[in-house]
């Protein structure tokens, strides 16, 4: 009879045993993936708000507040269940053109579990971090980017003597209207826009006269004058010659 008993105490034990790892494994599928999910979650409201930072520093706003706004509309306000901390720092010489920040978003949660509390853990702490860097706004040479340039082409390079390599091309009996604005290239080659008959309103504005400017990116200006004679200009309407400064360039 001992012996029974004894045994039907062992099959307790191990019934118990069994059921705790049960337990333990549902802990780990449920409250694991809730946990994962969150993280997931908590990652992705972190790089929107660092990118949030970057962009509000590029145009010269708060970059602490855009980032706590952006991971507050993902969930992650600053509360009891979670932190957000931002810090940033002044770029290293040269990483930049010129000053910069190099911004770090934490987001620290805490997710509650459920069947995990059978085995004495509440809550799981998730930390996430997201770094980037924001180059600050700068202009070369004192002039802006382009200034006024309605129609840009960023081609570079060369455009030759080619029809097809051009930047910006107009001919045939096409018409081409510009008001309130300027054509541009990035290129230094002047034959980058090249127009060969057609019409063109090229205007600083719907009214008045005054005429839009053709910018290349040529240190010593140059012209495009000679690729307009063929155009049959409208009333009010005219070509200047190529601005003689250096077009600034940006890199944000």
């Amino acid at each position: 009879m001992n012996n029974k008993f004894s045994q039907q105490g062992q099959a307790l034990i191990l019934t118990t045993l069994a059921m705790i790892g049960l337990v333990a494994f549902g802990a780990l599928a449920i409250d694991g993936g809730r946990v994962l999910e969150d993280r997931r979650h908590a990652q992705n409201a972190a790089d929107t708000a660092a990118f949030a930072a970057a962009l509000a520093n590029a145009e010269g706003e708060d970059l602490t507040t855009a980032a706590q706004t952006r991971a507050a509309t993902n969930g992650y306000d600053g509360g009891d269940a979670n932190d957000v901390i931002i810090t940033f720092t002044n770029t290293q010489s040269g990483a930049c053109p010129s000053t910069g920040k190099d911004i770090t978003v934490t987001i620290i949660s805490d997710v509650p579990t459920t069947f995990a509390r059978v085995i004495g853990r509440n809550l799981v702490e998730n930390v996430v971090v997201a770094k980037v860097r924001s180059c600050d706004y700068y202009t070369k040479g004192g002039a802006p980017l382009y200034s006024g340039a309605a129609v840009f082409a960023t081609k570079t390079e060369p455009c030759g003597g080619g029809l097809n390599n051009k930047a910006l091309f107009v001919q045939g009996s096409s018409h081409l209207q510009v008001w309130g604005g300027d054509l541009a290239t990035a290129s230094t080659d002047g034959n980058c826009i090249y127009f060969k008959g057609g019409e063109a309103q090229l205007k600083k504005a719907e009214s008045g006269t005054a005429c839009a400017d053709i910018i290349t990116a040529a240190p010593s200006g140059g012209t495009c004058y000679n690729k307009f004679q063929q155009f049959s200009l409208k009333r009010e309407t005219c070509v200047q010659h190529v601005p003689r400064f250096v077009i600034a360039t940006n890199n944000i």
